[in-house]
């Protein structure tokens, strides 16, 4: 019988890229890998292609044992689970990241027809709730902004005014990036994210601060082809990824003051605080739906048919995009954005009362003359009765 991978069930190398990670922790836990062929601290050099053989020949060890001894393989679950919830219980980490971890492997066995009970083993994980993680501030991020290198400084903009994942670096082309004209005018910019990768691909918008900032960072590289990475390294030799984001956000959050205690939990996550930040702050200017589309949530069946952004959506980012800006030039456009819209309505209002006054006064006036009309009209008549008179004295004499 061929043998089904946890990843084979997802056609996004996105997808597939992540359960091979969230699978990684158990086979290596209860021996079913080597741990010298996994690439424990990712980079450039990284073989991934030899992980992935090794870590396939794990879940073959894992269907294999589970099939012959499944009390074996049960054992080594109930000790993982043990060794997870000590973990927890010292916080570092939380009861959804086991339940995460486990999920590939309990997918493993099913597409490979190995019966096994998991709702008893579900059930020893510790459950411990934690406060929730915040957004950043608009002045950490300013702090941030202005401390970061050029590269760390477009990756920080993109997701402050994209809510994108910082993993759709690892994706991301200088031809994903293109301007939003309206009338001949670039309003912001438009980015496709995960370009090429199947159903995980979508497209949302970044404010205009973020895409002059590419193009000032695109020209100090010399006007890379469209074929090249969007952001690089700070070498500029590689393309950014994931992993050297989290890490420059890292370095950038202890040497700015922002992070001062060591700990396993801290109050803002080192990348997903911006997209929390676009989340709250977008929902106040945009439909849900619309900010669920511009952060690739999956919006069923019907995004499969409509991937196009609906211009209402982009009306209303526009609207919102000051305030997913971060310099105070592309924030006071906010202001002035309101002060014109106030002014608008003030001088609507007052064109209607005026407007009202005018047709009362014409309408005064029209009165004024039937008045004038039907007295003059009056007047002949009380002249033709006089002449009438005049000529019938005349007539008697």
């Amino acid at each position: 019988m061929e043998m089904i991978y946890p990843w084979d069930v997802y056609r996004s190398k996105v997808s597939r890229v992540v359960y091979r990670r969230m699978c990684r922790h158990f086979l290596e836990f209860g021996g079913y890998v080597d741990p010298k062929l996994l690439n424990h601290v990712r980079g450039h050099n990284s073989k991934v292609e030899a992980e992935t053989l090794e870590l396939e020949r794990g879940i073959r060890n894992l269907v294999e044992e589970a099939r012959s001894d499944p009390e074996k393989t049960k054992d080594a679950l109930m000790r993982y689970i043990r060794f997870s919830n000590e973990r927890i219980d010292r916080g570092e980490i939380a009861s959804d990241a086991v339940f995460a971890y486990l999920k590939p492997i309990k997918l493993a066995l099913d597409m490979n027809d190995v019966p096994f009970i998991w709702s008893r083993l579900r059930r020893l994980v510790h459950i411990k709730t934690y406060p929730k993680d915040r957004e950043y501030t608009l002045d950490e991020i300013k702090l941030l902004v202005s401390k970061a290198q050029p590269h760390l400084r477009v990756a920080i903009l993109f997701m402050v005014s994209s809510g994108i994942r910082v993993g759709a670096f690892d994706y991301m082309r200088v031809g994903d990036v293109a301007p939003l004209e309206i009338d001949g005018k670039v309003v912001c910019g438009k980015l496709t994210v995960y370009a090429g990768e199947g159903n995980d691909e979508y497209v949302t918008l970044i404010s205009k601060e973020a895409y002059d900032e590419w193009l000032l960072y695109l020209r100090r590289r010399g006007n890379p082809p469209v074929t090249a990475p969007a952001i690089t390294d700070r070498a500029e030799r590689n393309g950014i990824k994931a992993y050297s984001v989290r890490r420059a956000l890292n370095h950038l959050l202890w040497s700015s003051g922002l992070r001062r205690e060591k700990k396993k939990r801290h109050e803002v996550m080192q990348a997903h605080g911006f997209r929390k930040f676009f989340d709250n702050t977008a929902k106040d200017y945009l439909d849900e739906e619309y900010v669920e589309r511009l952060m690739g949530h999956d919006m069923g069946v019907r995004e499969h048919y409509d991937r196009h952004l609906p211009k209402l959506a982009v009306e209303q980012y526009l609207r919102a995009m000051p305030y997913l800006s971060v310099g105070e030039a592309y924030r006071n456009e906010a202001k002035h954005l309101d002060e014109i819209e106030k002014l608008k309505k003030e001088n609507s209002e007052k064109y209607v009362e005026t407007r009202l006054e005018l047709l009362e006064s014409k309408d005064n006036i029209r009165k004024l003359e039937l008045r004038i009309e039907k007295q003059a009209s009056v007047a002949n008549e009380l002249e033709e009765l006089r002449k009438m008179i005049e000529n019938i004295k005349n007539g008697s004499r």
